[in-house]
Formats: structure tokens, C-alpha cells, sequence
């Protein structure tokens, strides 16, 4: 097995594009015929099987990884009360402009691995909106990420 990802042409590659839906506008000749036809949403990948795909890709040399789609829109976060009835649905693009580093963490802990690690590894992630919280780890030089 390979190290590396390596098309049918034999061009390396190190970033990975995945589309959440092929409801694509853009109908570009190289990936769309001319009479389309959409898939089932059942024949779609769901975002469980994206996360292990792009898992499976990351050894093979990826290190850029977009989605593309249209998240805000199919991304619903539920959570229960656990009281008879008490599943809320809340979907991303209503929490993203007050949650966003909610969202972030969620994601970020959605593809750590489910062991004895994973909450050591989660006490480690800082996720700040603003530049103030940046400035309270100059030491450890942290980066900032566009959301």
C-alpha cells in the first residue's frame, strides 16, 4: 500500500474536496453530463461516513480538506432533555453566529477517536472568538483560524 494519494493520471495529491450534496450549480464538463440526474439523498454519503473517509485519507499525505455543500442548511444538532418529547433540533446556520466556537468544539471532538484519551485531548483544545483570547497564550504562539 501506498503512502501517498495518487490519481488514475498519476498526479500526487495532498488536498481533498469532498461535496456534501450533487446539487452542484457550477455544472463544470469534467464532472457533469449534460442531462443530470441527482441521486437519492439515501445514495448520498452521510456526514458519519465523510468523517471515516477523510480518516482513511489523512495518512495518504492530505493535509487540506474542504467540504463543500451546503452545510449551514443540513447540519442539525439535536440534543434531549430526556423528557418524553424533549428532542430540540437546532440547525447550524441559527447557532453559528453565537456558537461558532461551540460548533468548532463539536466538530473538533467528533473526530477524536472514543477512548480513555479523548477527554484529556478535549481539555486541550482553546477555542477563543477574539483577539483577547489569543493574547492570553502569545507564549505557546497560537494561530488563527477564519470560521
Amino acid at each position: 500500500m501506498t503512502d501517498q494519494l495518487i490519481d488514475t493520471f498519476g498526479r500526487r495529491h495532498n488536498n481533498l474536496r469532498i461535496s456534501v450534496t450533487d446539487r452542484c450549480n457550477l455544472r463544470c464538463t469534467y464532472c457533469m453530463e449534460e442531462e443530470v440526474v441527482f441521486m437519492e439523498r439515501s445514495e448520498l454519503l452521510t456526514f458519519e461516513e465523510i468523517t471515516r473517509f477523510v480518516r482513511v485519507a489523512a495518512p495518504l499525505g492530505v493535509d487540506k480538506i474542504r467540504l463543500t455543500g451546503n452545510k449551514l442548511e443540513q447540519k442539525i444538532y439535536r440534543h434531549h432533555s430526556g423528557y418524553p418529547g424533549g428532542l430540540k433540533e437546532v440547525p447550524a446556520k441559527r447557532l453559528r453566529p453565537t456558537r461558532a466556537d461551540w460548533m468548532l468544539r463539536e466538530a473538533v471532538l467528533g473526530m477524536l477517536p472514543k477512548n480513555k484519551l479523548r477527554a484529556l485531548r478535549a481539555k486541550k483544545l482553546r477555542i477563543y472568538l477574539d483577539e483577547k483570547g489569543l493574547a492570553r497564550h502569545a507564549g505557546q504562539k497560537p494561530q488563527a483560524a477564519a470560521l
